[in-house]
């Protein structure tokens, strides 16, 4: 029988951060501290003439590894779900479409809250959870799931802290 695994989109499948310092250095402000918007619900102007954006969430780069991953993952007969946290319109309705655009093989894609992921991936019977936001991963691990921190610039504090991976070909999944 194969596992449960559950993936944040966002830093874990997407390259959201490539995104972004391309859209600050068209908008010249590629020293921007934007460390926030990665952990916390944080809203102004840029964020959400950024984040409300359908071509900033269409061009969306795929990180490499996480295909072959998730991919690999599916077709050894494990179930695969995504669980993000998006707020904009234009980011939820461009979630699916950018999966299948992409390629990926998947059960489902999920919407929660910041901070309120525990509760779906926990009623979706997840062997193991990876996400890039170390209080979700904090909360998760809380709640009793096998939650791995996905490791990034933004996420760096926490790397002694958390069990952590720099790509999801390095998530062990045994059958």
């Amino acid at each position: 029988m194969g596992k449960t695994i559950c993936l944040d989109l966002d830093g874990v499948v997407a390259d959201l951060v490539g995104s972004i310092n391309k859209e600050l250095d068209v908008r010249g402000m590629s020293d921007f501290d934007y460390a926030d918007w990665v952990i916390s619900p944080y809203e102004d102007d840029l964020t959400r003439e950024i984040f409300g954006s359908r071509v900033f969430w269409r061009n969306l780069k795929p990180f490499v590894d996480s295909w072959y991953a998730v991919n690999d993952w599916w077709g050894s007969g494990h179930d695969v779900f995504f669980v993000t946290a998006r707020y904009s319109d234009a980011a939820i309705r461009w979630a699916r479409p950018w999966l299948d655009m992409w390629g990926f093989q998947y059960s489902d894609l999920f919407f929660a809250e910041m901070g309120d992921k525990s509760e779906m991936v926990k009623r979706l019977g997840a062997d193991v959870m990876v996400e890039d936001n170390p209080y979700e991963v904090v909360a998760l691990r809380d709640a009793g799931i096998d939650a791995l921190l996905m490791r990034a610039w933004y996420n760096s504090e926490f790397w002694e802290d958390l069990p952590c991976v720099g790509s999801l070909l390095e998530v062990v999944v045994d059958a």
